[in-house]
């Protein structure tokens, strides 16, 4: 028998549903998106004291059985981080195991006294955001069976391209992972990342997704070089769904769902029609700016436009979560 196991004062840890939650980011049912895997790991910290906690045989161990942490009821304040060693945001998630390290979760906790059980509980917060980047069609330029996408890039990134990541994970339309660095990429395949949290107009002048298409059986090998330019608000504990159409001379976004990255939450993958099928739940951001990047709302002539029950139900979410449209324009 592990030694931590024979001292009482010892902190164990204990996973359940809806306590410590998901290293699944991409689960599409309740039971996928509610636990960790085999070998996941979890740093907690005390007392200025950091011990990694691994999930073996169904159990949170101390990774060296002979380092553990001690219930201590002169300092009960607790840190946990998920994935340990998590230090910046990984650039390549080409893979499903790769995505999932770029899940960071964080809390703080605090104990007013050392609880009977001595079991340690903490509810996660997930600190990114998980983004997917459909490709709903071409624009007249292009054609499928002729040109191809050699590489995307997701996330809003400065200039020393710390916040990019350069290599997501690629799904084909029935949702199966494809090869690793995949770069035959066409209509129905979607890009999958998860990124850094970004406030409303922050990075606009950075590159949201910057992609390379070429065509098959041409003699240039360069290609086209296509960009969105970023500024999206992206909240943390969010996915959101971005359809893109992508022309020789320009990508546009089409609609955006957002929906909470929560345990239990299915995501979306689909094609969705919030007119028709709103769930009352399910939020859509609304576009502020045209297709040229003007902002939108500073006037009645370029109002924002509340196209579905879904995009309204968004402005209520953020009116009650305290932001304000004051001056701002709408149509419905």
């Amino acid at each position: 028998m592990p030694f931590y196991l024979l001292d009482g004062d010892a902190v164990r840890i204990e996973a359940v549903v809806g306590t410590i939650t998901k290293s699944n980011p991409l689960g599409g049912t309740i039971e996928e998106q509610a636990k960790f895997n085999e070998g996941d790991r979890i740093s907690v910290t005390n007392s200025g004291k950091t011990v990694v906690y691994k999930l073996q045989s169904g159990t949170w161990a101390p990774e060296n059985s002979s380092e553990y942490l001690k219930w201590d009821k002169s300092d009960l304040k607790f840190v946990l981080e998920y994935p340990a060693g998590y230090t910046t945001l990984p650039t390549d998630q080409s893979t499903i195991e790769k995505l999932t390290t770029a899940d960071r979760m964080h809390v703080d906790v605090t104990y007013y006294e050392i609880p009977e059980n001595r079991i340690l509980s903490a509810s996660f917060f997930r600190k990114n955001v998980l983004v997917k980047i459909k490709i709903a069609g071409y624009l007249d330029q292009y054609k499928e069976g002729e040109t191809y996408i050699n590489y995307l890039t997701i996330g809003c990134n400065p200039q020393d391209y710390s916040n990019m990541v350069g290599s997501p994970l690629v799904l084909d339309k029935n949702g199966k992972p494809l090869e690793q660095y995949y770069n035959k990429g066409t209509v129905g395949n979607t890009y999958t990342a998860i990124v850094s949290p970004n406030k409303k107009g922050e990075n606009s002048d950075k590159y949201f997704i910057y992609m390379n298409v070429k065509g098959y059986g041409t003699q240039d090998s360069s290609g086209d070089i296509l960009w969105a330019k970023g500024g999206q608000e992206l909240l943390a504990g969010y996915a959101y769904t971005f359809e893109l159409y992508v022309g020789k001379e320009t990508v546009k976004i089409g609609s955006v769902t957002v929906k909470e990255w929560a345990p239990g939450d299915t995501l979306p993958d689909g094609e969705t029609d919030p007119v028709d099928t709103w769930d009352g739940q399910t939020t859509e951001a609304f576009f502020t700016q045209d297709a040229d990047g003007a902002e939108l709302g500073n006037s009645e002539a370029s109002p924002i436009l509340i196209n579905n029950c879904a995009q309204l139900a968004y402005l209520a979410q953020k009116v009650n979560d305290g932001y304000s449209y004051e001056n701002t324009y709408f149509r419905l």
